[in-house]
C-alpha cells in the first residue's frame, strides 16, 4: 500500500530584500507520493530524510545526495522533484528537501531550504467528506 500525499501544486513568488535590484524568485513544485515498505509502515517510526540538490542552468535540480536518513528512496525523490523550477535563482544553489514522516500519523511535513528561500508544509492529517467539494480529501 502506498502512502499518499495529497498532491499539491503551487508556485511561490517572492522578492529578495536589501539589494538594490531586487530580483523575483519563483519556486514551482508539486508536492509528491512517496512510499515506505509495510514494515516501515508497521514500526514504531519516526524520522526526518533529507536531500541536496543544485539548481542547474536551466532552473531544474540536480540531484547531489542524502544528508540525513534512509528510509526513503533516492530514486524516488529524483523522481520527484524532476519538474521543479527555481526561477531567478543563482546556478548551482544548494536545495535542501526534507520528509518527516511521525509513527502513527503518517506524513507530516515537507519543508524547501535555500540560502534566499525557505517553505515549511505541514500535513494536519484532516479529512473532509464533503461530496460538493468533490469527495474525500
Amino acid at each position: 500500500m502506498k502512502i499518499r500525499l495529497i498532491a499539491v501544486c503551487a508556485i511561490l513568488v517572492f522578492a529578495v530584500s536589501g539589494s538594490p535590484a531586487q530580483t523575483k524568485k519563483t519556486v514551482q513544485f508539486t508536492v509528491c507520493e512517496l512510499t515506505l515498505s509495510e514494515n516501515q509502515k508497521q514500526a514504531n517510526l519516526s524520522f526526518t530524510d533529507g536531500f541536496v540538490f543544485m539548481v542547474n542552468s536551466n532552473g531544474s535540480l540536480d540531484y547531489v545526495g542524502r544528508n540525513i536518513g534512509n528510509h526513503v528512496s533516492e530514486d524516488e525523490v529524483r523522481s520527484c522533484v524532476t519538474d521543479w523550477k527555481f526561477s531567478g535563482f543563482p546556478t548551482q544553489s544548494k536545495v535542501r528537501l526534507y520528509f518527516g514522516w511521525e509513527h502513527g500519523v503518517g506524513w507530516t511535513q515537507m519543508e524547501i531550504q535555500t540560502k534566499l528561500f525557505s517553505q515549511k508544509i505541514s500535513f494536519t492529517g484532516k479529512s473532509t467528506t464533503d461530496e460538493s467539494e468533490g469527495g474525500t480529501y
